[in-house]
């Protein structure tokens, strides 16, 4: 008689055999103080401290937004948005220095009053979130400034009621239709694919071809060659950057993928993407440079880890804060200047400049990546020449 169900005495066993084996990952996994300080502490401090830098709104930190004025004012728009205690106005000659402006970040936006001052031209770029933001505070503040306007000459003069709207309010997107919206969602969605694919891409070559080689024993026979120590970690770190860059590609191609199946698979919208080449090259360059950067730290920090498991964990902080970085990135309008010294997060600003037409610091933040990487480096060249990188578990 063949038995179906397993006794208890081999249940028992196979428990045993499961809590035995989960005691044993755990203890690896805890070993270490610094596992547990990775582990717990970086989310509860690191990602909220960042995510405060990054969300953080107000007056004292990005100023009050400008505005162009183009124009003759006759119905005192001027003095009335000045009354706010708002925006910064900024008188300027012509129609098209208040468009160039707009587009280069110089002004949130532009008014231009048309003549008998009776029309208003609402100029912003549709492809920047803080503009339109911009635009529809000032359009709403308009609105109740025109029909205020119009109770009060009903009021005071008895007039008809063809003139209750004395303002008429015209808005003039830089951008139109799918055109703004394709350059809006690449503005929002670059950053954060390219930290998060520029963190992910490199974490397995990283680890393998550190704290992995360290495990199996085979990084001592290397530093045993003719090739330097130094030499050793550079050829490790082009390789991990290779994997890095690959990964960075699969991850833009495979949102690419996923836009061009939205349509057929869920009747999405289609949306009109349209770039310079000068756009295309800053933007590629900043993502080669931002998976170098993030090559660097993680061979790094794998060379530095006791085991792969103890550089998973070490991964885990650099993750979450290009995580945290990516999001602040697009949640931040207006950012002020210092912001291109906050690392990672100065990244993924210049990334959404790039894409919106709005350079954010472009030379900065690269000699800031090169540092970076020039000091993951030197950690990653100190710790080989030293004998305890041989040491394993």
């Amino acid at each position: 008689m063949i038995e179906v169900q397993p006794s208890r005495a081999v249940l028992r066993n196979r428990v045993a055999q499961v809590r035995t084996v989960l005691a044993k990952e755990l203890t690896e996994l805890f070993r270490d103080w610094r596992t547990i300080l990775v582990s717990v502490a970086v989310p509860l401090v690191l990602f909220p401290l960042l995510a405060s830098l990054a969300f953080v709104r107000g007056e004292a930190s990005y100023g009050r937004p400008s505005i162009a004025i183009v124009g003759e004012d006759q119905l005192a728009i001027v003095p009335f948005l000045e009354s706010l205690d708002r925006y910064e106005l900024v008188s300027v000659g012509h129609a098209e220095a208040a468009e160039a402006g707009v587009g280069s970040g110089e002004y949130g936006m532009a008014l231009r009053i048309h003549e008998l001052g009776t029309v208003v031209e609402l100029i912003y770029n549709s492809a920047e979130s803080q503009s339109a933001d911009l635009t529809t505070g000032v359009r709403t503040a308009l609105q109740q400034y025109s029909t205020a306007m119009s109770a009060r000459r009903l009021d005071e003069l008895g007039l008809a009621t063809d003139v209750l709207t004395p303002i008429v309010l015209q808005s003039r997107p830089l951008h139109h239709g799918p055109r703004a919206a394709g350059t809006l969602a690449l503005s929002l969605l670059v950053p954060v694919l390219a930290l998060l694919s520029a963190a992910i891409g490199p974490m397995a070559a990283a680890g393998d071809l550190g704290a992995g080689e360290k495990e199996r024993g085979t990084i001592e026979p290397l530093f045993g060659t003719c090739a330097g120590r130094g030499a050793i970690v550079v050829g490790k770190f082009i390789a991990v950057t290779v994997m890095a860059i690959i990964g960075v590609v699969s991850f833009f191609v495979g949102a690419w993928l996923a836009y061009l199946a939205g349509p057929v698979l869920h009747d999405a919208v289609q949306l009109e993407f349209w770039v310079e080449w000068q756009t295309v090259s800053a933007t590629a360059i900043l993502l080669v440079l931002t998976a170098t950067l993030f090559s660097a730290i993680e061979l790094a920090v794998s060379l530095s880890a006791r085991s792969p498991k103890a550089a998973q964990a070490y991964f885990l902080p650099v993750l979450i804060l290009a995580s945290a970085s990516g999001y602040g990135a697009i949640a931040i309008s207006n950012p002020p200047s210092w912001y291109a010294h906050v690392p990672l997060l100065n990244v993924g600003l210049a990334l959404k400049g790039a894409i919106s037409g709005v350079p954010f610091s472009p030379v900065i933040v690269a000699l800031w990546a090169l540092g970076y990487i020039t000091l993951a480096l030197t950690i990653a060249s100190a710790v080989v020449r030293s004998e305890t990188v041989l040491r394993r578990g």
